[in-house]
């Protein structure tokens, strides 16, 4: 490409300068306390080489493709447990709820964030935070501006696959999204970062869910951080060499806490959050709507509404209006960037 072939790209072609710009961005290391040096940046080239376009551009030009206005989405989110995390992570309800935003508001689609009972509450008060409006079981989505329904998913493995099948069927999604979401090893085991062993009781188990979505071609996108997430089996390899508990992990199953559960398109970020926020970033551009994008303020609310509800910062092990331990003012600098990077593509290439 000459130097003034340069000014004259396509939308398309721009969108995929975009992605690779906001991918790079939403993968940038800022390490936690617990976290191997290099890690995030290796996770993200690993999941890159699988794929032929920066993985923001693909999941959001995937989800325009493969829906429609008015059908359904499911977002599966969740990490933590307790004792440790009565109410979850700061990483992935906000992720969460802010792309279940974006896609309502640009696709026409209709969110349902599935996950524990446990993280109810501060679902609710982040999606208030949004301007969502959380719904009554009863109710249809066209009851409310704005509708976001969340359903609790029961614990354990004992009636995964019965209930994966029934919500299929009953919703009919035509994608699942899962930010933030914790996948069993090759031996079905739950780990956390550190190859700690995490009971499956403790979790409801969503490993079916996907892979079921899968099997009927439905659009499957999974968004980690450390490799132990919903849909890292796609770079279960290279996360086996990457993390120090890739592959024997200090549990009794010496299988490692890398995930074997497969998606479509996976995403790895620095903060799952982040890349929820990367992917709406896309949407904004490809779809020419900045506000897809949530503000600053937003991100400071939600962010609030964790510390008050009891989402805990799962580096600092406090509630705190931060996440993995990078502070609020990092986590509004992201939402910045972002937009700043879209209004100028934008301008140029609108």
């Amino acid at each position: 490409m000459n130097e003034t072939d340069r000014f004259n790209i396509s939308k398309e072609e721009m969108a995929i300068i975009v992605g690779e710009n906001i991918d790079r961005l939403c993968s940038m290391e800022i390490r936690p306390r617990m976290a191997a040096s290099g890690v995030f940046p290796a996770l993200y080239d690993a999941a890159r080489k699988k794929y032929d376009y920066p993985i923001t551009y693909l999941a959001a030009s995937e989800l325009i493709k493969k829906t429609k206005e008015k059908e359904t989405v499911f977002i599966l989110t969740g990490a933590g447990c307790p004792p440790r995390y009565p109410k979850g992570e700061s990483d992935g309800p906000p992720g969460a709820v802010a792309l279940a935003r974006a896609l309502h508001l640009g696709l026409g689609l209709n969110p349902i964030i599935i996950t524990e009972e446990r993280n109810f509450e501060p679902i609710y008060g982040i999606a208030h935070e949004m301007e969502m409006n959380p719904l009554l079981p009863n109710q249809n989505f066209s009851s409310r501006i704005n509708p976001l329904l969340v359903l609790d998913f029961p614990c354990g493995k004992e009636n995964a696959n019965e209930v994966s099948q029934s919500l299929l069927e009953k919703y009919q999604p035509s994608a699942i999204v899962a930010v933030e979401r914790i996948g069993a090893n090759p031996k079905g085991v739950y780990h956390s970062m550190c190859g700690f062993e995490i009971r499956a009781a403790n979790f409801a188990f969503l490993d079916n869910l996907v892979e079921l979505a899968r099997k009927k071609q439905i659009l499957t996108v999974g968004i980690g951080d450390n490799g132990n997430e919903l849909g890292c089996g796609v770079i279960l390899d290279e996360v086996q060499k990457i993390q120090p508990w890739g592959k024997v992990c200090q549990c009794s199953c010496q299988s490692g806490m890398a995930s074997s559960s497969e998606v479509d398109i996976l995403l790895m970020a620095s903060v799952s959050n982040w890349g929820a926020y990367g992917i709406n970033a896309l949407l904004a551009y490809l779809l020419n709507n900045i506000n897809l994008i949530h503000t600053e303020r937003m991100e400071e609310k939600m962010l609030e509404v964790c510390v008050k509800t009891g989402c805990v910062d799962g580096d600092l092990d406090i509630p705190s209006p931060s996440v993995d331990g990078i502070s609020l003012e990092s986590q509004k600098a992201i939402i910045t960037l972002l937009r700043e990077t879209v209004m100028r593509a934008m301008k140029t290439h609108p």
